[in-house]
């Protein structure tokens, strides 16, 4: 679970960060709009996997030999 969390929240973390740099690092109502819909797109993703995981391991295991 936590390999696959890191798989999702860094490029979201990077995407972010690179969203700021690329804008000079200047603060206007566009970069922080744009920051912002990937924070809560990249927050939605964990949150996703997170209730994917949780329902992965509350499933019963099938056995194969039925």
């Amino acid at each position: 679970m936590a390999a696959v969390l890191c798989l999702i929240f860094l490029p979201a973390l990077s995407a972010i960060l690179f969203m700021f740099g690329a804008s000079g690092g200047e603060l206007d109502l566009a970069n922080v709009l744009a920051c912002l819909a990937f924070l809560l797109l990249g927050s939605g993703m964990v949150v996703g996997a997170m209730n994917m995981s949780k329902a992965w391991e509350e499933e019963p295991l099938e056995d194969s030999d039925a």
